[in-house]
């Protein structure tokens, strides 16, 4: 119930033109100020082909940093690994695989990592699993030194407007306090439909705490302001720095560079037509920074299918491959799974007493895994104590 982040910026009227201006001026104190704590230790980027850690690339590179370590790890050829290998080799940096094999995965869980299992997981966030091996590996094989600080492009996704409604999608709900209530609780219970009593519990908590806090919804804008204000004071912020454990547990220290205070409050500050999508941001990436080193291509994508009838046929097929599959002790190698996760699949299918808990069209890596550390940290019958809650 404690805010880790509260959204109070004033939105101005501001151009395109003059919000790239000064995004480019504020990005370039945002990294003065962590190089400056940085020092003259090397600095190790986890690099995808996503734009979060190309732009920290282009911006190491703008301020001439050149003691620079890259890596990407996932499975072998995958698209991830090819676009970040293109974007070090352009900006001159050394880049290292790391490749994740099936052995690899399936001792994931095994007692031997019980001790990093018993040091992340937490009551508030289960485990991330995908750059454990990563992590592993750049410790025990020497690949990075011991001094170096891990930077994480984690959370600007946020900031920039990946989870922004659309005007259209916030106009399905009435922008009051009624309103925006209603729209987090369809956010946070996507996969569950609950109970009408547990829906008039949350909204009852989330206007309580709304009229507390002074947050005003009269209008699109406002809507998203306050929308912000939840998701990054909350969820975001206390769980996305969690995924830095993996590095942590090895003995390095790591950084967040976007979520330097003057970048979020820049992002906050600008209307909310310049962030759907990201739009503003990814205009930033392509034609300003990304352009400057060659590195300005748009980001790959692993599509579902193309519209929302063919995605849902997708993913009901899906859970029918998955439960026959998983059965027979099979991985299902999916396009979009990058970290080769699909053995530990099987392994955590397998390990999950309440096979109930378990929807088969989305079970994946994230729900399994969630899954089995709820029975691992709850018992095996966690899942009955809260279905009163839940329809489904």
């Amino acid at each position: 119930k404690q805010y880790y982040y509260k959204n109070r910026s004033i939105v101005r009227n501001i151009s395109r033109k003059d919000a790239l201006n000064e995004l480019n001026k504020v990005t370039n104190r945002a990294f003065d100020r962590v190089l400056e704590a940085v020092g003259s230790r090397p600095i190790a980027l986890s690099l995808s082909s996503g734009y979060d850690s190309r732009y920290i690339a282009c911006m190491l590179k703008e301020k001439g940093v050149e003691n620079v370590i890259c890596f990407s790890y996932g499975k072998k050829g995958g698209f991830e690994i090819k676009q970040a290998r293109n974007v070090a080799a352009k900006l001159g940096y050394e880049w290292h695989e790391i490749v994740y094999s099936d052995e690899e995965i399936s001792q994931i869980i095994s007692s031997r990592e019980s001790e990093f299992i018993e040091y992340a997981t937490e009551h508030d966030y289960n485990i991330y699993l995908q750059n454990y091996i990563a992590a592993k590996k750049l410790a025990q094989e020497n690949i990075i030194p011991q001094d170096s600080v891990i930077f994480i492009g984690l959370i600007n996704d946020v900031t920039v407007g990946h989870y922004t409604p659309t005007k259209s999608h916030a106009a399905r709900y009435t922008y009051d306090l009624e309103g925006l209530a209603k729209f987090v609780i369809d956010d946070w219970f996507a996969k569950f439909e609950i109970t009408d009593e547990t829906k008039k519990f949350y909204l009852r908590e989330l206007k309580q705490h709304f009229v507390e806090n002074e947050i005003e919804v009269n209008d699109y804008q406002s809507f998203v302001t306050a929308w912000d204000d939840c998701n990054l004071g909350y969820g975001h912020s206390r769980n996305y720095p969690k995924q830095m454990l993996n590095f942590a547990f090895y003995g390095y220290e790591t950084y967040i560079p976007l979520m330097d205070w003057e970048l979020v409050e820049f992002w906050r500050g600008i209307p909310v037509e310049m962030r759907v999508n990201y739009n503003l941001f990814e205009e930033y990436i392509i034609d300003v920074i990304g352009k400057k080193y060659g590195v300005g291509t748009k980001k790959t994508l692993v599509a579902t299918g193309k519209t929302r009838f063919t995605d849902k046929a997708k993913r009901m097929l899906g859970g029918i491959v998955v439960r026959l599959a998983f059965s027979m002790g099979i991985p299902v190698r999916r396009r979009t799974d990058e970290n080769n996760f699909a053995p530990l699949e099987v392994i955590l299918f397998k390990k999950i007493r309440q096979r109930k808990a378990i929807k088969m069209e989305r079970a994946g890596i994230r729900l399994l895994m969630d899954i089995y550390f709820m029975e691992q940290k709850y018992g095996i019958h966690w899942f009955e104590k809260i279905k009163k809650f839940i329809i489904k």
